[in-house]
């Protein structure tokens, strides 16, 4: 019982923290098209704010190594349930989508919930909670070292020996060849040993120059 009041306590203190700034309201899922996406029965598109999912197949581009186990992860706990929505500081994303801090009726955090099961990694921007960013961070970090998830394998591949470059204010980390990391500014350059010390320290990879596994469909 007492350590049920703990729990309820900590999630309070984290739903004040969140809500009190922001707006929230229920909806109900209709469709999970990938690892951090979903679509209520309203035609609203809502995107899992401060994480990334490995990327499913669409257009021209090949899946990410992972991609479909975390779409079925994330569909497994919110599909055709009633989730609620919080929303604090910038709204949308380019494409339109409402980020959004989710919740399952039973308290589940689920951007945290998709960080502790390895399907799911941080991807810190803008106007996001330096609370919820330490929070995710822990979550990230604590799936790494029990290799949960796709942890265990991509923290394997020879990439994951090489060096990165990181820029301190988009929280992004790059090859040694990538042009974008190139163009850093050494005020904002930040080395990092490996691919576990990217992540380990909190950000995320560059999308053009990605190290991250592709599969066949």
């Amino acid at each position: 019982m007492k350590v049920k009041h703990i729990l309820f306590s900590i999630f309070f203190v984290l739903f004040y923290t969140i809500s009190v700034f922001g707006k929230e309201w229920i909806t109900t899922v209709k469709f999970v098209p990938d690892g951090d996406t979903f679509i209520d029965f309203q035609g609203i598109v809502y995107r899992l704010k401060g994480i990334d999912a490995p990327e499913i197949a669409h257009k021209d581009k090949p899946a990410q190594y992972y991609s479909y186990r975390s779409k079925k992860l994330l569909k497994s706990i919110i599909w055709h349930k009633k989730v609620k929505i919080i929303t604090i500081g910038e709204k949308r994303d380019r494409f339109n989508r409402i980020l959004a801090y989710v919740f399952l009726p039973d308290g589940t955090f689920v951007n945290e919930y998709m960080l502790l099961k390895g399907a799911a990694f941080c991807f810190p921007h803008p106007f996001q909670e330096e609370s919820i960013i330490e929070r995710f961070l822990i979550a990230q970090r604590r799936a790494i070292d029990k290799k949960e998830g796709f942890w265990g394998y991509i923290l394997s591949i020879p990439a994951a020996h090489d060096r990165y470059i990181g820029n301190r204010r988009s929280k992004r980390f790059h090859t040694l060849s990538c042009g974008f990391g190139k163009n850093i500014s050494k005020r904002n350059r930040v080395w990092f040993v490996n691919l576990k010390d990217a992540f380990w320290r909190g950000y995320a990879p560059c999308r053009r120059c990605t190290p991250w596994p592709i599969i066949k469909k």
